[in-house]
């Protein structure tokens, strides 16, 4: 098969071409000195294992702090350190055999002391002053599922014994224990079986080992058998149906079971298939196409070009597509099309690969490795030549500012004092520093603030709050 490539000859697909790939690309200098990372506010008081933002029951931001445990230790509990980021300061200590973390609440899961009575889960708001919801379940450890921000979540215990599990609706409260889908292991069952809630948490939808889908209400003794279905549907809230992609075609399912809609009879192919609220890019066969998640219109062919996944699609039609399949490469790294624009040899898209005024594309080349990092690159669209903007940049830590700059991640061969992050400006040419000594950032919620992942010796992580620099002038 032959076509046009980027260089404009006439070359057999994945033919050479002269574009750089990143091996032997110019270097954007990083000016000025490291900054000193004591003069910040240092949030832990211990090493941390992990770190998350939560919206405690005052509507307030909080920071959940994992203590870390040295290696070896004898552990019985998880210690989590609660603190509000707003005044007047406020912290709370959190201790239970697991602890989960979501949004909106704890799941605290405490065994008794008699193995063969009853755990016990709290379920806590940060800075709640209770009464803390709490629930009995039979005693083993749990697999604990949770949906509609910690509204409704499911309780399984892993034990042979197992035939059931249990699915919660807090507010009002309503309790359901539903039999095991056929063919799962009491011990694993998601190996085989898919449990997942719709957006509003008013169903739980189970797959069995067969693959036979259920919509079980939260709210009522009521479950609505959905059919034998590929795995990995689409939930789609607004029209109140599930998107199945597979071998019998692209299909909507309405939850109460009701006539199915066929989008469209011939085969799909669900790898990379996107869903913008109101229509669907799907591949078939050799072709990509769109059709309405609705069904008012058939589908329309939107590229012919033999795509094995898609990757991204702009608002405005343009889809980044891959000649690789999902499972070439490690965490489906691949190369990387745009029409007739080989862009990508062997990388990863990061969240938003496109810059704000969509002109420019920025990626990870050649992330292939057990990290996924790689050079962050970024070329003009369409056919630019490449810019390196870093080296070793983790695949899920860089972004577009909204002024423009990039934040990024850099020197992430591996976690040590040599990471570092930087903002870089794209038009001069020019990069900044942000924070040494620095693995991860998250960005703190209410604030232009970083939260700063620095690696210690010993184990775990410091947590440095460090505001961004503003661009210059």
């Amino acid at each position: 098969m032959a076509r046009l490539n980027a260089c404009g000859g006439l070359a057999l697909l994945l033919a050479g071409c002269s574009y750089k790939f990143g091996g032997d690309l110019p270097d954007v200098p990083l000016l000025g000195d490291p900054p000193l990372m004591s003069s910040f506010q240092r949030l832990n008081d211990k090493p941390a294992q992990d770190a998350l933002f939560v919206r405690g029951a005052d509507k307030s931001y909080w920071l959940a702090l994992r203590e870390y445990q040295q290696p070896g230790a004898l552990l019985t509990n998880q210690m989590v350190t609660v603190k509000r980021l707003s005044l007047p300061e406020k912290i709370e200590q959190l201790q239970a055999h697991h602890v989960h973390i979501v949004w909106w609440a704890f799941y605290l899961v405490q065994p008794n002391s008699d193995p063969t009575m009853p755990t016990k889960l709290t379920v806590h708001p940060a800075g709640s002053k209770g009464p803390d919801d709490e629930y009995l379940f039979p005693p083993g450890d749990e697999i604990l599922r949770q949906g509609a921000g910690g509204a409704v979540f499911t309780y399984w215990v892993k034990a042979m014994d197992t035939t059931g599990f249990d699915v919660i609706r807090r507010k009002p409260l309503y309790r359901r224990h539903l039999p095991s889908p056929a063919g799962l292991d009491p011990m694993d069952p998601l190996a085989k079986g898919a449990f997942f809630f719709s957006y509003a948490g008013d169903l739980l939808f189970t797959r069995d080992a067969e693959g036979l889908v259920v919509a079980h209400s939260t709210a009522m003794e009521a479950d609505t058998q959905l059919g034998v279905r590929p795995r990995g549907p689409i939930i789609d809230d607004a029209r109140q149906a599930l998107i199945f992609c597979g071998d019998d075609g692209l299909r909507s399912v309405p939850y109460d079971g009701s006539l199915e809609t066929v989008l469209d009879p011939d085969s799909c192919n669900p790898q990379g298939t996107q869903f913008d609220g109101t229509t669907l890019l799907y591949l078939s066969g050799t072709q990509t196409r769109q059709v309405p998640a609705d069904g008012s219109a058939k589908p329309r062919v939107v590229m012919t070009d033999p795509a094995q996944r898609l990757l991204y699609q702009t608002d405005d039609g343009q889809v980044l597509y891959s000649l690789d399949p999902g499972d070439r490469y490690i965490y489906g790294a691949g190369d990387g099309w745009l029409k007739d624009w080989r862009f990508m040899e062997r990388g990863l898209l990061g969240y938003s690969p496109f810059s704000n005024d969509g002109k420019r594309l920025r990626f990870i080349e050649h992330a292939a490795d057990n990290l996924g990092v790689g050079d962050l690159l970024s070329a003009t669209v369409p056919n630019g030549d490449p810019l390196r903007l870093a080296r070793n940049v983790p695949w899920y830590q860089f972004e577009e500012l909204p002024d423009g700059r990039v934040l990024a991640v850099s020197n992430y061969t591996f976690p040590g004092p040599h990471n570092r992050i930087i903002v870089i400006d794209e038009a001069t040419r020019q990069a900044h520093w942000v924070a040494d000594s620095a693995s991860a950032y998250q960005h703190i919620p209410g604030s232009y603030d970083l939260m700063i992942e620095m690696p210690v010796d010993a184990g775990g992580l410091n947590l440095v709050r460090v505001p961004l620099p503003a661009k210059a002038k």
